[in-house]
Order: structure tokens, then C-alpha cells, then sequence
């Protein structure tokens, strides 16, 4: 990997950045070579690749099981659900479609036969998981992820063939990136029903639409007040919880203030996620994210063939320069000689900076 330098003063944003993201990068190195985490992980990559995928997946945190449901065996237009059986270690959790502050959904990735269509997972309700000042929103105990399959028309088979590739990321004090490999055989002519009353709770848990229930929202200095009415009798007196289906919904935004002069209420979104980015980071601090996007770097290299594009991560920072790493392959027709030009993204947008090349190998690359 090469590094190129380029003068930070005239993008100091960037200094304390690099000197805390070197530090850290540098310790948690340390603690994982002391600790013999990283030896541990690839022996637990070679076992999991030499094994034959089966409807069972463990691992010190979770028992995970590929199960089925077809109380009517698998045929056209009759119900057919798969799930993903998640028995987590105690204290131990994994997360819902919106993770929340930190922390990833379980994904699901499934291979049927030519014909068959698989639904989006219909997530139980979860539970808040605070951490610190963060909030996340996931699952402990026992959980199923569901999903509904169509089966085709010209389906006429004796057993249905499925397999998945399911990956969560598992926490308590620290979080550890888990995955499987499941396969199982359904027979299409009896009912599989042995975990029927595992798909009927998880229905039960899932959020359902309530018709004459109207909800509005608005900011009242530094809290978000929301407004239910139309509840049913019965949860009078009861205490809700607002869980956030979507996840990084000021993300979509672009600040491109058309909705300022085209939304007929004439809202500023660009101003609203403005205000609210600032109050999130006065609360919570700066999230890592906005912290690496902060420390990245675009690299113009111009050579004989026109120029070439990359990014790189700034990992060090001194005496108003900034030390870059990034990948060879930007300098292969240049070879290290061409003009360099470095977009550092400052706030109040990006500023070019010259730059040059400190060392590169694109055999080691």
C-alpha cells in the first residue's frame, strides 16, 4: 500500500483526526494480537469452510437453525414460510432491520429452485437496547425470522431444496461479525409443522397497521413530540414506545433545497437535517462514520494516458502534513512520477492541496 502526503495547512480539519485514528487503530491491533483474536477467527473461517452446510449453525454466542413451515406441504397457493431460528447466548443479541445507533440487521440471502420467490423477513417487534447515550433496537432469548415463498405453478417436485446464507453481527461488551451456511430439504407431499407454534409467535410479535390511528410529530426545542390518536380502548392508559422503522432517513436527504422552493408546505429539509445533524453530534458526539468519511482523502493523479482517480484514509498527521494511504493500482501508469492533486474534505466543502508520492509497490499491493 502506498502513502501520499499532502499539506494540511490548509486543511486542519483533518490533524486531530488522524492523530486519534492512528492511536486507536494502533491499540485495538495490539489488544487483538494480544488476545489471539485474529488467529482464533481464521481457524473459525477454515473449519466453517471445510464443514457441509446442514439446517444448524453454532457458535459460542448463537444457535442458529434454518426451519420450515408448510402446513399444507409445498404446492401452488398454498402458505409456505422459511425462517432464520436465533437462540442467543444470555446477555448476547443481534439486531433488527433499523440497528439504530450502532450495531448491524441480520441478512439473509436465499437460494430456491427456478420459480420460487422469497419475501423480505417479517421482523417481530424488538426491543430498545440502550447503550451509553446510543440506542439500538434488536433481540435476546429466542427469535424467528420469517419469510414468506411463493411457490410457481409448475411446481410438481417431491421435496423442495433450500439453502441460505444467513450473517449477523452478535453483541454484549464487544461485537463479533457471525455467519452460516444452512441447507434443508422440505418434503412437498406432507405437512411440516414442527415448529408451527415458533411462526405463530413470531406473527404475533410483528407491528400490525392500526386503519383509523392518525400520528403527527413535531420538534419542541431539543425533544420530538408525537401525537397518537384513534388508539383502541383497550391500550388506553398503556405506555407506547416509538421504535423508527428506517434507518438514516436524513441520509436521503441531499440538501439540494428543491424541496424549499418546490414542496407545497415549503419545508427546508436541508436546513431541518442541518439543525438536527448538530444537535445528534452535541449529544451523542461525532459518530465514526462522519469521523472516517472526515478522514478520507480523493486522489488526481495525472499521467500519459489522462488522469486516474482514488481515495485514500489519512492515518497520520504532522508539522502541517498529512501522511495518506491507499491503493497502487493509481499509479500504474504515472509510476509514481505524475502530478498529484488531493481533495481534502474539510467542512465548507472540499479543497485541493498538492501531494506527493512517499513510497508505493504495486507488486505488494
Amino acid at each position: 500500500m502506498p502513502a501520499c502526503l499532502p499539506d494540511t495547512s490548509t486543511c486542519p480539519a483533518l490533524r486531530p483526526f488522524a492523530r486519534r485514528t492512528l492511536t486507536r487503530v494502533r491499540a485495538a491491533l495490539t489488544r487483538a494480537l494480544r488476545g489471539g483474536a485474529l488467529p482464533i477467527v481464521a481457524a473459525l473461517g477454515a473449519a466453517s469452510a471445510a464443514a457441509a452446510p446442514s439446517a444448524v449453525v453454532k457458535t459460542d454466542q448463537v444457535r442458529a437453525e434454518l426451519v420450515a413451515y408448510a402446513p399444507d406441504g409445498v404446492a401452488p397457493g398454498k402458505p409456505l414460510w422459511l425462517g432464520l431460528r436465533m437462540e442467543h447466548a444470555p446477555q448476547w443479541h443481534t439486531y433488527w432491520k433499523n440497528p439504530g445507533d450502532s450495531g448491524l440487521a441480520t441478512t439473509l440471502q436465499w437460494t430456491l429452485p427456478a420459480g420460487f420467490a422469497a419475501g423480505e423477513i417479517a421482523w417481530p417487534t424488538p426491543r430498545p437496547l440502550p447503550v451509553g447515550p446510543l440506542m439500538n433496537f434488536g433481540y435476546e432469548g429466542t427469535v424467528l425470522l420469517p419469510v414468506a415463498v411463493t411457490v410457481p405453478a409448475t411446481f410438481a417436485g417431491d421435496a423442495l431444496a433450500v439453502t441460505l446464507r444467513a450473517d449477523w453481527l452478535v453483541c454484549r461488551e464487544v461485537c463479533i461479525p457471525e455467519g452460516g451456511d444452512f441447507a434443508l430439504q422440505v418434503p412437498a407431499r406432507a405437512a411440516t409443522s414442527l415448529h408451527a407454534a415458533l411462526f405463530e409467535q413470531s406473527r404475533a410479535l410483528q407491528p400490525r397497521t392500526l386503519a383509523p390511528v392518525q400520528a403527527s410529530a413535531r420538534v419542541d426545542g431539543d425533544a420530538l413530540v408525537v401525537r397518537v390518536a384513534g388508539l383502541p380502548p383497550e391500550l388506553a392508559g398503556r405506555a407506547l414506545r416509538l421504535l423508527p422503522e428506517l434507518a438514516g432517513v436524513m441520509d436521503l436527504c441531499l440538501s439540494c433545497k428543491a424541496c424549499k422552493s418546490e414542496c407545497p408546505s415549503n419545508v427546508d429539509m436541508a436546513r431541518l437535517k442541518a439543525e438536527w445533524q448538530q444537535h445528534v453530534h452535541d449529544v451523542r458526539g461525532v459518530p465514526w462514520r462522519t469521523r472516517l468519511v472526515a478522514g478520507t482523502a480523493r486522489l488526481r493523479v495525472e499521467d500519459t494516458q489522462g488522469v486516474s482517480w482514488g481515495t485514500g484514509t489519512v492515518i497520520d498527521c504532522r508539522q502541517g502534513e498529512a501522511l495518506i494511504l491507499t491503493c497502487g493500482h493509481i499509479f500504474r501508469d504515472s509510476q509514481g512520477a505524475g502530478r498529484i492533486e488531493v481533495d481534502c474534505f474539510a467542512p465548507g466543502g472540499p479543497r485541493g492541496v498538492a501531494g506527493q508520492v512517499v513510497s508505493w509497490d504495486l507488486k505488494r499491493d
